[in-house]
């Protein structure tokens, strides 16, 4: 599969389109390392300019949300009582996906969430729900699932991240850390 695209490339700038097909490299070894995208012009410009930025982020947030809640009313309530299936599917990683939109992403992300498959990659990214209950995922046994296998041996889940890391300091001898929590 072709590594996932903007819909609608031409509504972007040449430099948010470069940085977005840097991201979604599917191949790891070509794929730039989080502190060369840090480096990125594209992300390089923002410097300085975290208060407008972050008021335009929250502004669009907003918006969203009320655009959400015009549409999410037609559907209907999740059900989270369900029992936990952990086996691999082909949208563990949405970098497989052909297309990549926030519609997209959503909808893949629900159905994952009404499945209790409550981790999902996008890259080297895990994007974790809160499942508003308790899952039996985090026993020493399931642990064990993880470590020193390839990450496509398993669904996603923090202990493949946790192992990557650890083998990401081992091998290179550098911190591996880097922590967004985004909450809307």
């Amino acid at each position: 599969n072709p590594s996932p695209t903007l819909r609608n490339p031409d509504q972007w700038c040449r430099s948010f389109s470069h940085f977005i097909n840097q991201c979604l490299i599917k191949d790891f070894e070509a794929r730039p390392s989080v502190t060369h995208l840090l480096e990125h012009p594209f992300i390089k410009q923002a410097h300085g300019k975290d208060v407008a930025l972050s008021q335009q982020l929250a502004d669009l947030i907003r918006e969203q949300q009320e655009v959400g809640c015009r549409t999410r009313t037609r559907h209907r309530r999740i059900n989270t009582r369900k029992t936990l299936i952990v086996e691999r599917c082909p949208d563990d990683d949405l970098v497989n996906l052909e297309f990549l939109d926030e519609e997209i992403i959503i909808s893949c992300l629900q159905k994952r969430y009404d499945e209790l498959q409550v981790y999902t990659y996008v890259g080297d990214i895990l994007i974790a729900l809160n499942p508003f209950q308790n899952l039996s995922i985090y026993s020493p046994q399931f642990s064990k699932l993880y470590h020193g296998v390839k990450r496509a041996d398993n669904p996603p889940h923090i202990f493949a991240t946790a192992d990557a890391a650890y083998q990401g300091m081992v091998t290179f001898c550098k911190d591996q850390v880097l922590w967004r929590d985004i909450t809307y």
